[in-house]
Parts: structure tokens; C-alpha cells; sequence
């Protein structure tokens, strides 16, 4: 189960120290927090590129709808004029 990354979550976070004199942090405490985040970053990442690929699709199927709005309009001032 995968939970959306807030930045207060990154900023808040606290490692329990470890090693002589708690001179260090556990280091799985700390893998596990960048995994979290680079899955975050990853996700936005793919739903950004998602987001471009649609936007890319609308723009050619407006440019193709509106090509085809204009043939409409000449085939209509042809038939009036016939």
C-alpha cells in the first residue's frame, strides 16, 4: 500500500540514532524514506507524461474536427450557391 508523500512528511521526519553515542541514523529508516519519495517523484513524473500525451491527442483531434468543420462550411456555401 502505497500513501501520497506530503513535504511535511519529508520535513518532519526524525531517524533514531544509532552507532556509538547515537552518532548515527538507522540506515533502513533512511532507505526506506528516499524510497518513498523517489516512488513519489516517479508517479508524478508518469502522470505528467500522461497528462502531455492526452493534451497532444487533443490538439490533433481539435485540428482534425476543425478541418473537417471547415470542409462542412464550404460543401454548404457550394450547395447555396448551386
Amino acid at each position: 500500500m502505497t500513501t501520497t508523500l506530503a513535504s511535511d512528511d519529508v520535513t518532519r521526519k526524525q531517524f533514531p540514532a544509532v552507532g556509538l553515542l547515537g552518532s548515527g541514523y538507522d540506515a533502513d529508516a533512511v532507505d526506506d524514506l528516499f524510497d518513498r519519495v523517489a516512488a513519489q517523484l516517479n508517479r508524478r513524473g508518469q502522470n505528467g507524461q500522461q497528462t502531455q500525451v492526452r493534451a497532444a491527442q487533443d490538439a490533433r483531434d481539435e485540428a482534425r474536427l476543425r478541418g473537417m468543420f471547415e470542409d462542412i462550411k464550404k460543401n454548404l456555401g457550394q450547395r447555396r450557391d448551386d
